[in-house]
C-alpha cells in the first residue's frame, strides 16, 4: 500500500513539473524557431546539377537557404545559408554569385520616390568570399498608376561575372571577378542605347551581344515603331561599333504611351554552336510569336511565325517568354500568359513549344490552364519533355519533376 501511494505521488509530481513549465503547442510561423519555408526557386548549376533556394524561418526571422541536387533528385551535401537568390550565376561547380535587392522609399510634401539597391555575394567552394557588395541601384520610374519595374541579369563571360541592369530603358554594365572585385563599371550615362526588353548572348569565342527592343519612337499620332537592335561588346566591355546594329522595326497603328511599358515586345535568345543565335520575340496583343536565326557576321535569316493552337482568343499577353537550355537534342520555348475572350472573360494559359537541336519546330506544343499563372515560374529542362521546378506546400518547399506540365515526382528540399 505504501508503495502505491509513493508511485501515485511521484506521478503527480512529474505532471506538476510538466504542466508548470513552458512547452511547444504550435508550430505556426509566429513561433521564433520553426521551419516555415516559402518562395523556392531553382537554378541550373554547373556540372549537370541543380541549386534550389528558398526563404527559411528556422532561426526565427526570415533568412535564405540553398540545396544542391542532381538531376535525379538526390541531395548533394547539406543545405547551407545564402544571402539572397534574386539571380544566381555559376563560374564553376562550386563557385557562383547570388544577388538580392533592398528597396527604399522617401516621401516629401511635393514628391514621393521609391527605388532599389542591388547587392551581390560571391561564393567559392560554397563558402562566402568576403562580404556582400553593392552592384547598382536606381529610382523606379513613375507611370501615373504606380512605379514601373526594373530588370537585371547576371551571366558568366570571360571567366568573370557580367552584370547588366536597366531601369526605364537606361542600362548599366558591371563586371566582377570571382571574389567580388569590380573590374568594369559602365553607368547609364555612358551608353547610348535604351533597351526596354532584352536578352544577352555570350559568344563562344569572345565578346557578347545584347539584343533588345528600344524605347518606342512615335512617328505620328497614329503609329509607333519599336526597333530590334544588337549592341556588340568585346571582352573589355567596350562597344565594338559606335552605334548598336539595327536589325528590323515593328510598326503599330496605335499611339503607345508610357502606360504601355508593360506590354513592350518580349524577347528571348538561344545560343547556337556556330556563332549564331536564335531570336524569339512576341508582339503585344498577338496570338503568335516569331523567330529567326541571327548570324554574327552576316545578319538575319527569314522570319518564321508560329500561331497559338487556340483560335478563340481575342488577345493574349505574355508574362514569361523564355527558351530553355538545349538538353537531349532539344529545347522548349516556355510561355506563360493571360488571354481574353470577348463575352467570355479572361484566364491563364501556359505553353511549351518544342524545337530540335537545329532550332526547327517539331510541331509539338503542350498547353496547361489547370494552375494559376504564378505556378512554376522557373522550369529547368532535364531530359526530353521533362522539367524540374519548385513550389511551396503547407509551409514546406519541394522540388517537383514534371513531364510537360504534369507532376511525376517530388522531393522535400529540407
Amino acid at each position: 500500500m505504501k508503495r502505491c501511494v509513493f508511485i501515485l505521488a511521484l506521478i503527480l509530481t512529474v505532471q506538476a513539473r510538466v504542466w508548470g513549465g513552458d512547452f511547444l503547442i504550435s508550430t505556426s510561423q509566429a513561433h521564433p524557431a520553426t521551419f516555415v519555408q516559402t518562395k523556392p526557386k531553382v537554378f541550373q548549376a554547373s556540372g549537370g546539377r541543380l541549386l534550389f533556394a528558398w526563404v527559411d524561418h528556422r532561426n526565427g526571422p526570415a533568412s535564405h537557404y540553398a540545396q544542391f541536387m542532381d538531376m535525379a533528385g538526390n541531395r548533394i551535401g547539406a543545405n547551407f545559408p545564402i544571402y539572397g537568390y534574386e539571380h544566381i550565376a555559376f563560374l564553376s561547380e562550386l563557385d557562383f554569385i547570388s544577388t538580392f535587392r533592398k528597396e527604399w522609399s522617401s516621401y516629401s510634401e511635393y514628391w514621393d520616390e521609391s527605388g532599389f539597391d542591388i547587392y551581390a555575394q560571391c561564393y567559392i567552394d560554397v563558402q562566402p568570399a568576403g562580404d556582400p557588395f553593392y552592384v547598382a541601384g536606381g529610382i523606379y520610374p513613375w507611370c501615373g498608376f504606380g512605379n514601373l519595374g526594373w530588370e537585371e541579369m547576371f551571366v558568366v563571360q570571360n571567366n568573370s561575372y557580367l552584370f547588366f541592369v536597366q531601369v526605364s530603358g537606361y542600362p548599366g554594365i558591371s563586371r566582377f571577378d570571382r571574389t567580388g572585385n569590380r573590374i568594369t563599371n559602365i553607368d547609364i550615362n555612358q551608353l547610348s542605347f535604351h533597351p526596354v526588353t532584352y536578352d544577352i548572348n555570350v559568344w563562344p569565342d569572345s565578346g557578347y551581344s545584347i539584343f533588345y527592343f528600344n524605347a518606342p519612337h512615335i512617328d505620328n499620332e497614329d503609329s509607333t515603331r519599336f526597333g530590334l537592335y544588337a549592341a556588340h561588346f568585346n571582352d573589355r566591355d567596350e562597344l565594338i561599333n559606335p552605334e548598336p546594329e539595327f536589325i528590323f522595326g515593328i510598326d503599330y497603328e496605335d499611339d503607345y504611351k508610357l502606360i504601355d511599358y508593360l506590354f513592350y515586345p518580349r524577347i528571348t535568345v538561344r545560343s547556337c554552336a556556330d556563332s549564331s543565335v536564335q531570336i524569339f520575340y512576341w508582339e503585344f496583343d498577338s496570338l503568335k510569336f516569331n523567330y529567326f536565326t541571327y548570324h554574327r557576321n552576316r545578319g538575319m535569316d527569314s522570319i518564321k511565325t508560329i500561331d497559338l493552337p487556340e483560335e478563340n482568343f481575342d488577345t493574349y499577353n505574355t508574362l514569361l517568354f523564355k527558351a530553355t537550355a538545349l538538353v537531349d537534342g532539344s529545347f522548349a520555348l516556355f510561355i506563360r500568359g493571360s488571354y481574353y475572350i470577348i463575352g467570355a472573360g479572361s484566364g491563364h494559359r501556359n505553353y511549351l513549344f518544342y524545337f530540335d537541336q537545329d532550332g526547327r519546330y517539331t510541331g509539338t506544343v503542350v498547353s496547361d490552364s489547370t494552375y494559376i499563372f504564378q505556378r512554376y515560374p522557373e522550369m529547368i529542362k532535364t531530359a526530353e519533355r521533362q522539367f524540374v521546378t519548385a513550389e511551396t506546400q503547407s509551409n514546406d518547399v519541394y522540388a517537383l519533376w514534371l513531364n510537360d506540365f504534369e507532376v511525376t515526382d517530388q522531393v522535400k528540399l529540407n
